[in-house]
């Protein structure tokens, strides 16, 4: 897992997350 600040759940978007839910990918990285 890449380190990132706690704000990554918060409004940091990833590039495949384009036009899908972050919960998704947020699933998915974990």
């Amino acid at each position: 897992m890449i380190a990132q600040p706690q704000t990554d759940t918060t409004e940091i978007i990833y590039p495949e997350s384009d036009g899908k839910p972050m919960a998704d990918n947020t699933r998915q990285f974990r």
